[in-house]
């Protein structure tokens, strides 16, 4: 895989993380207080969600801090190396080329991360928001108190 091609897929990775962590968050939020009775009463899964859904404060921050780092991190990657490309055939522009590129690049980053690292996950997380969040539960924590 070339270097564009890495940075490509660096993008997309961070993107999927993006999506992850702000359909979780979503879908922790979702969930009411009847259901999250019911799931306590399932298994260790269930009461951990249940924690996590009645104290956002363990969760939210991270949460945050996971979704603000990939967005930072993907727009720095698409800044720097894949608005590249673009400059010699925005040469026309002259000296312009490279400030425009990067413009350009991370206006397309925006769209693919609002539309795929936001807007669809947390559409998703609303629909499913139980299924969801029993997948984003800390899996280590589920599988000790299981034990």
């Amino acid at each position: 895989m070339d270097g564009y091609g890495f940075q490509l897929a660096l993008v997309l990775v961070l993107i999927i993380v993006n999506a992850i962590f702000a359909g979780s968050e979503l879908a922790l939020v979702s969930l009411r207080e009847g259901r999250l009775r019911r799931l306590e009463q399932q298994n260790a899964g269930g009461r951990i969600l249940v924690r996590l859904a009645r104290d956002p404060n363990r969760f939210m921050a991270t949460i945050q801090l996971v979704i603000t780092l990939s967005g930072f991190l993907a727009s720095a990657t698409a800044a720097v190396t894949l608005s590249a490309p673009l400059v010699p055939l925005l040469g026309f522009l002259g000296g312009a080329a490279s400030p425009v590129a990067i413009v350009l690049v991370t206006i397309v980053l925006t769209f693919l991360t609002l539309v795929f690292g936001e807007l669809a996950p947390k559409r998703v997380a609303m629909q499913r928001a139980e299924t969801w969040a029993l997948l984003a539960a800390p899996d280590h924590l589920r599988r000790r108190r299981d034990q």
